[in-house]
């Protein structure tokens, strides 16, 4: 959940976790099977109506719907472990810097180390921020930071991307105010 390999995460700004490699094996069936299973569905009714010769509007549509999600979904999930650099003061001003920030935007910090910050958004009954997740890592002056929403049994979601993207700028913009 929050084994993550700092040096590497810097070298190639992106989140590297420590996982098993049948946790990543599931992972990446899970999307498979959605990312595959969608398109799969879409030209076997656009197959049926070719066969029944019905009219194709409707399932070419589909098919194009279809499609187009796969792809953002793709290219979500492909971006989902970006970081986003900030240039930032010194390591231990951007540490309470980034404190004050959680603390404004009603963050809950649930791991803040000389080199990693962990932060989850309070959660009530009618919030819609479930498994959000803030990751920081300070490297020497500079902050990088990602926001990940998760689903259940700690599986990545690509469909949360907009709203991810958008927490980050939110953050980026308190940091920068306070540098």
């Amino acid at each position: 959940m929050y084994d993550i390999d700092i040096k590497s995460s810097i070298q190639k700004s992106k989140i590297v976790e420590k996982t098993s490699f049948w946790n990543k094996l599931s992972d990446v069936f899970f999307y498979a099977l959605v990312f595959g299973g969608l398109p799969f569905v879409a030209i076997i009714n656009l197959k049926e109506k070719l066969d029944q010769q019905a009219p194709l509007q409707t399932a070419v549509i589909i098919l194009i719907v279809i499609m187009l999600l796969v792809f953002y979904l793709l290219y979500a999930l492909v971006n989902i472990d970006k970081l986003y650099r900030i240039q930032g003061v010194s390591k231990n001003m951007n540490r309470k810097i980034v404190l004050e920030v959680a603390e404004e935007l009603d963050w809950i910090n649930l791991k803040h180390t000389q080199h990693i910050s962990v932060f989850s958004k309070k959660w009530t009954w009618t919030s819609w921020h479930w498994g959000r997740r803030l990751i920081v890592i300070y490297d020497r002056n500079d902050v990088l930071i990602n926001c990940i929403s998760y689903g259940r049994y700690e599986l990545k979601s690509p469909f949360h991307h907009w709203i991810d993207r958008r927490t980050i700028n939110k953050w980026k913009k308190k940091i920068l105010q306070k540098n």
